[in-house]
């Protein structure tokens, strides 16, 4: 291949001489002419291959020690050049847009009309609604609900957080998250909030990350406003409480007819997974009530892992709260459409594009092993 073609890939004259001068700058140098000589065949055989090598992308090629990393290493350059490229040409063309509105805004504007936009004329936006007046309405709505105690308190038991995978935390906290965002602002009768085992002082475990939202929210300033959801250290509730139904997956019993406004449902943070602590440890551990939403009467559960989300759960909770116990409206409305449809259904739908993927797999495996077996040092 002719050089020319490789001047897009090659390093700097700093970036080499960097590489001359460390203590094993003779191997690194050879190492930056055998990928020179592997993006040869890259740049030939690749449909991913990116349009040049800055001196960040090729630190990350020399520290590389398999051809295989090398190769993935550089389609991820492509995709990612390819990616900036598209949001460039996205962000120019809403510009562009942008700037013949406000052309025709301004013409409108000269000729005496209502044209609207910088400098012309602009929506005056409420002076009396701010923060302190949307709190005093968010906080009047769960003043009633305390007051009438319709609806019964949903707790969320957050000590499973500190045993999980990160990853598996940062999923939960975004979940529970949404449900206090929900409840705060979409609900226009919220439940009555608790959060059990949410310790804010305690340094052993850092809440920030998996829950900085809600921590953020129920320490924020003129929270009393708003009137926050309660938290407490521990599990706030006493053993063998006839009056607490934990809801768990592995319960017998199910929930039927209208919701009682006199129980606490507790919905534990977790994936149940098998490696940690699942929530029917905890129900056998405190005697609470095991309990789980009526799914299987109504649906059949064709695929997936038996898991529903903590905001799918609240929000089937809240249909049945307002429908006076239609359950099966609320799980209908609540259950990923994925799970009703058979494996075999989904395994056609999308096999065009496994077998897509199969395809770009082996010609991947086939231009690495030909790399290894060509490429010599």
């Amino acid at each position: 291949m002719a050089a020319s073609k490789l001047t897009k890939f090659m390093p700097s004259n700093k970036f080499l001489s960097s590489l001359k001068s460390s203590t094993d700058g003779e191997q690194k140098v050879k190492l930056v002419n055998r990928i020179l000589k592997e993006l040869e065949l890259v740049d030939y055989f690749h449909t991913k291959v990116p349009e040049f090598l800055n001196d960040y992308h090729w630190e990350k090629l020399v520290r590389s020690r398999h051809v295989a990393d090398r190769v993935s290493m550089i389609e991820y350059f492509a995709l990612s050049q390819r990616r900036e490229k598209n949001d460039k040409e996205r962000r120019e063309a809403r510009l562009k847009a942008f700037n013949e509105q406000m052309e025709r805004e301004k013409a409108k504007y000269e000729n005496g009309q209502m044209g609207y936009g910088p400098y012309l004329y602009q929506l005056m936006l409420n002076p009396m609604r701010n923060m302190k007046h949307i709190n005093l309405v968010n906080g009047s709505r769960q003043y009633y609900t305390r007051m009438l105690a319709e609806t019964p308190k949903v707790a969320f038991d957050l000590q499973f957080l500190q045993h999980m995978p990160v990853s598996d935390a940062s999923k939960i906290g975004a979940q529970v998250e949404m449900c206090l965002a929900e409840n705060t602002n979409n609900f226009r009768r919220p439940f009555h909030l608790e959060f059990l085992n949410l310790n804010l002082s305690d340094q052993t475990f850092n809440l920030k990350a998996p829950l900085a939202a809600v921590t953020k929210h129920l320490i924020k300033e003129h929270a009393d406003q708003q009137i926050v959801p309660d938290f407490y250290p521990d599990m706030h509730y006493k053993f063998n409480d006839k009056n607490v139904y934990y809801v768990t997956k592995f319960a017998k019993r199910f929930f039927e007819g209208p919701l009682d406004p006199s129980k606490t449902i507790i919905l534990p943070a977790t994936m149940d997974k098998e490696n940690i602590i699942q929530s029917i440890n905890v129900v056998k551990k405190y005697r609470f009530t095991p309990i789980y939403l009526p799914i299987r009467k109504y649906i059949k559960w064709e695929s997936g892992g038996f898991y529903m989300p903590l905001p799918n759960i609240l929000r089937t909770l809240k249909i049945v709260a307002e429908t006076g116990g239609d359950w099966e409206t609320a799980i209908n409305q609540n259950v990923a459409y994925r799970h009703t449809i058979p494996i075999q259904q989904q395994r056609e739908k999308i096999k065009h594009i496994y077998d897509e993927k199969q395809q770009l797999r082996r010609e991947k495996t086939e231009l690495i092993k030909m790399i290894e077996n060509t490429v010599k040092d």
